[in-house]
């Protein structure tokens, strides 16, 4: 997402060669969606785990609804996607998916 952001594309291009970002953006959504079924298959890992993972249900369902919004598009820029990129939850879900 962070190279299409910065191509400045205003079409996202579905010609041989083109971004393919929507193809991205349906394998993000799919991601998300194997790993709330995950998180939500996990039991406290101790007695504060309950928060964090509280914390990570709620960040990966605006990670969703945003992988929706922009799949409902026509069109996806990449200003667009650089918006998406800059949402104060991304960086927060990404991070505690990797911790």
């Amino acid at each position: 997402m962070l190279a299409y952001a910065a191509q400045g594309r205003t079409d996202e291009g579905t010609a041989p060669g083109g971004a393919h970002i929507r193809t991205f953006l349906v394998q993000f959504d799919e991601g998300a969606d194997n790993i709330l079924a995950a998180i939500n298959g996990i039991h406290a890992i101790s007695p504060d785990s309950d928060a964090f993972i509280e914390a990570l249900k709620s960040d990966a369902a605006t990670m969703k609804s945003v992988m929706s919004i922009m799949l409902g598009k026509d069109n996806v820029s990449s200003e667009m996607i650089n918006k998406a990129n800059g949402l104060i939850s991304a960086r927060p879900y990404l991070t505690a998916l990797f911790f």
